[in-house]
């Protein structure tokens, strides 16, 4: 049987997922990935990882956050219309999904943009 991994181990990489979808550093699984809700850290406050040099995940999770929401809510509108629902439906409902699903799609899509560079390598710690 293989020893227990140490807490200074890295983490394997669904751990470092999971880890990642829970706000944790996906290098560590300890430090904190967001400083606020939407606002990634710079660094882990633990292992030193930088999250963002470049901006990419901010990029990504403005794309993901607003495409995916907007995949669903123009189907969802267009349903509408053809059954003939009143335009405040028509309208209401499609922006609703759009105003409920973006900040958890922004958010989810850092942090697993963050853990798929960490797992790449594109990522550096700081001195």
């Amino acid at each position: 049987m293989p020893p227990p991994p140490s807490p200074h181990d890295p983490p394997t990489r669904l751990r470092a997922l999971a880890a990642a979808l829970r706000g944790r550093c996906p290098h560590c699984a300890r430090g904190r990935l967001f400083r606020r809700l939407l606002e990634l850290a710079d660094t882990c406050d633990v292992c030193s990882l930088r999250f963002d040099d470049d901006g990419s995940a901010v990029t990504a999770g403005m794309v993901f956050g607003f495409g995916v929401p907007l995949l669903v809510a123009l189907p969802l509108g267009f349903a509408l219309i053809a059954r003939d629902a009143p335009l405040a439906m028509s309208l209401g409902a499609p922006a609703a999904v759009v105003i409920g699903a973006v900040p958890a799609v922004v958010r989810f899509s850092k942090a697993v943009w963050v853990w798929l560079m960490d797992g790449l390598g594109y990522l550096t710690t700081g001195t």
